[in-house]
């Protein structure tokens, strides 16, 4: 690698989605978050896969809340249907 050069970890941490609104989202996790901290988030839910970026806004034990701050049109709205669906349930 050459000088002045980064090596950029994305590792992926799998999380349990206990809610979830238009919002944000509750994530179990065995991961300690912490407040402020932003990550890249995809939700998946049968062929479907939904893209955002989360803020950690609280932390529990067992994981934290997390408020979706961006997310393409349509995967915000690819999350509504999936939202829309889990609540006729």
């Amino acid at each position: 690698m050459p000088a002045g050069s980064e090596l950029e970890s994305k590792a992926v941490v799998p999380m349990r989605v206990a809610t979830i609104s238009l919002g944000g989202a509750f994530l179990e996790s065995n991961k300690r978050l912490s407040v402020g901290d932003a990550y890249t988030v995809q939700i998946k839910s049968g062929l479907r896969s939904i893209v955002g970026t989360a803020v950690v806004r609280n932390v529990s034990g067992n994981g934290g809340g997390v408020e979706f701050v961006h997310m393409k049109q349509d995967d915000r709205e690819k999350l509504r249907q999936l939202i829309n669906r889990l609540t006729r349930e």
